[in-house]
């Protein structure tokens, strides 16, 4: 009996060391391999799953902490815009790479059927796709929105805080020793070469690129400007209170990006857009998010107020720490249909 006890006792401290070891061995970010390495783990997260791939080990003629981090949230299939795949996607960010820096790549995906058959080309294809690090997550959370009503204002209030609650999980999911996070749009067509050189080698805090359509005036990306917006009338202001809704609207003398050539390269911005930003890691890890409610006009007996959710409120709160948001004017994307 007492042999038996002790045994028990031997199979039990074996297990927990070597259950410690080998969390600590696949959870440290310093364990890489040659092969892709699935790390599968249920997330605290309601309905989010996540897989890591650890690919490679940076060159020794790298700095360790010189990674640049790709970041992106893809709703489904038809999140790339029209005759476009998941593939060309990858190929954009893919020759956005710096060569002199290790990318890593973290990716939020909101339909399954996607997420599966993204995790099944990675599995086949990661180790070739020069990537350190492949971070992928699954969230189904129901946005109530698609790509033919996505604009319209009666559902932006949900909609952006939507997006910003799924760009903060991947962020943290996915960060790791990198000096800066670029997120580009799953529907993003075209990007100059060297662009994302060019925003680190800026040493901007944040910074955007001016975005545009083919056949389309102007900026694509209204969410990036300087300037000035319309304030809600008390009783909107009560209405808010009550779950109401305000959109707030720009005023005369609003710029956006393209409207700002004759400043140089880079001008000076309010607000920023999510088509293409870079956001050094300086700015999340001081504690700058991507605010998931209207945090301007917000009180403690008014949880929301009427502005400032998302990449907008990005440079809010970033303001108020020394940080600034700049654009890129003479930089144009392109954006799919």
């Amino acid at each position: 009996m007492k042999i038996g006890k002790r045994l028990y006792l031997i199979f039990i401290v074996t297990a927990s060391v070597l259950s410690y070891w080998m969390f600590n061995t696949y959870i440290s970010n310093d364990f890489f391999s040659d092969t892709p390495d699935q790390i599968r783990a249920s997330d605290i997260y309601q309905q989010l799953n996540r897989i890591v791939y650890h690919l490679n080990k940076p060159s020794t003629h790298f700095q360790h902490n010189n990674q640049i981090l790709f970041l992106a949230c893809i709703q489904n299939d038809q999140s790339f815009g029209f005759n476009r795949t998941f593939i060309d996607y990858l190929d954009l960010i893919r020759d956005q790479a710096i060569p002199s820096m290790p990318s890593n790549l973290g990716l939020l995906v909101s339909d399954k059927k996607l997420y599966h058959a993204i995790d099944s080309y990675l599995f086949k294809h990661a180790s070739t796709l020069n990537f350190y690090t492949i971070t992928l997550l699954l969230d189904t959370t129901p946005s109530h929105t698609n790509r033919l009503n996505r604009h319209d204002d009666g559902i932006q209030r949900r909609r952006r805080k939507h997006i910003a609650s799924l760009r903060n999980q991947l962020l943290y999911a996915a960060m790791g020793n990198e000096i800066g996070a670029v997120w580009i749009d799953a529907d993003i067509m075209k990007i100059p070469q060297g662009l994302t050189k060019r925003m680190v080698e800026s040493n901007k805090d944040i910074i955007t690129p001016s975005c545009i359509m083919t056949n389309y005036a102007g900026d694509y990306d209204l969410n990036a400007w300087r300037g000035d917006r319309t304030h809600p009338s008390s009783s909107e202001i009560e209405s808010i209170k009550n779950g109401g809704s305000y959109t707030p609207y720009h005023l005369a003398g609003t710029k956006f990006v393209s409207d700002m050539k004759d400043e140089g390269k880079f001008a000076k911005l309010d607000s920023v857009g999510g088509t293409m930003l870079y956001v050094k890691m300086e700015v999340f890890r001081k504690g700058v998010n991507f605010p998931p409610f209207y945090l301007i006009g917000a009180d403690w007996d008014r949880v929301e107020g009427w502005d400032g959710v998302e990449t907008e409120g990005l440079c809010y709160v970033a303001r108020t720490l020394g940080y600034q948001c700049w654009g890129m004017p003479h930089e144009e994307i392109v954006h799919s249909e």
